[in-house]
């Protein structure tokens, strides 16, 4: 966690970002407030219309915002003049996010969670199920896209044909949680958080640079009574020995729910370049089942950790360090 500051009403919100400023409207107080990125109003407008608010997005001209319940989106400029409106697919719109051509929106549905690539008509170009469900804030950091759980108080990041490029903890704890709104300027995300009235600032993972080493901590929890027995963790299919595995508490033992383990993924290489490998991670059920998750890292990425996917009882959390 980087920083925090109160927003200017109660119960903030859609979220967004316009290269230099913050836009945030409450779920009761409608207002529209555009920030700097320490809190200060700078400006502000009554929504213009009835809305239910959801999150907010930037196209780099107007903001679009999503009315939740009304399963619609509102194009409006930045001094509040309505433009258009247009249907969202779906039920109920939560997260909003601009890639700059697209709208993508998140909508709960009666199957789950799904997001939707639209355009600014509101025509549909394609949607895959979300990673993930509770879902509220969604933005585009120019290559991926992330996503608030704010059931699971987690961020996913997946790239524009649903792929899981990391699952992050947000790093608060207790009941005043409420992650809403979302939004980045590509080096840190910002998310309004509901029931204390605040904006968190969470600083993005840093390049990693060719010749140095990027160590990750991955923390294996047990999310249920589920009694499971791990094997030995192993990385295959690393043809550039990339990566090494350390600091394994895991391998041998028997975790009943919520026990947790953790291992290292120490990544370095001398070249620049894309690397990737699997994390294997044998575990008795009974009965033998492997998960396997992509490493990955680039010359301008962290490493990431795929979602294993399969067994919903099992979450494999990175945490920076």
């Amino acid at each position: 966690m980087t920083d925090s500051f109160d927003t200017p009403q109660n119960f903030p919100y859609g979220l967004a970002f316009d290269g230099t400023h913050l836009w945030v409207m409450g779920q009761v107080d409608t207002t529209v407030y555009k920030i700097d990125t320490s809190g200060s109003v700078v400006d502000s407008f009554a929504f213009p219309g009835y809305i239910s608010p959801g999150d907010l997005a930037f196209d780099g001209t107007h903001l679009w915002a999503a009315s939740t319940h009304q399963e619609k989106i509102h194009q409006v400029s930045t001094s509040g003049v309505l433009i258009q409106t247009i249907n969202a697919p779906g039920d109920t719109t939560s997260g909003l996010a601009c890639d700059g051509r697209y709208l993508w929106i998140t909508s709960n549905e009666a199957s789950g969670y799904t997001v939707y690539k639209i355009d600014r008509s509101g025509n549909v170009i394609t949607s895959f199920a979300s990673p993930g469900g509770g879902f509220k804030g969604l933005t585009f950091d120019g290559r991926y896209l992330w996503h608030v759980d704010a059931t699971k108080h987690m961020l996913y990041k997946f790239d524009r044909e649903g792929t899981v490029h990391g699952i992050y903890e947000l790093p608060l704890e207790g009941e005043q949680i409420g992650p809403r709104g979302l939004a980045t300027d590509g080096t840190s995300l910002w998310y309004s958080n509901y029931y204390d009235n605040k904006i968190y600032r969470i600083a993005l993972p840093q390049a990693v640079t060719v010749g140095e080493q990027e160590r990750r901590t991955i923390n294996f929890k047990i999310t249920d009574s589920q009694s499971v027995t791990l094997s030995s963790l192993s990385i295959a299919n690393d043809t550039n020995h990339a990566f090494q595995l350390e600091n394994d508490t895991c391998s041998g033992q028997t975790l009943h729910g919520p026990d947790a383990c953790s291992f290292d993924i120490l990544f370095s290489s001398a070249s620049p370049g894309t690397f990737t490998a699997d994390l294997l991670l044998p575990l008795f059920l009974p009965g033998l089942h492997t998960i396997t998750a992509q490493l990955e890292c680039t010359a301008e990425e962290s490493v990431l950790l795929g979602h294993p996917g399969g067994l919903p009882w099992v979450q494999l959390l990175l945490l920076c360090q």
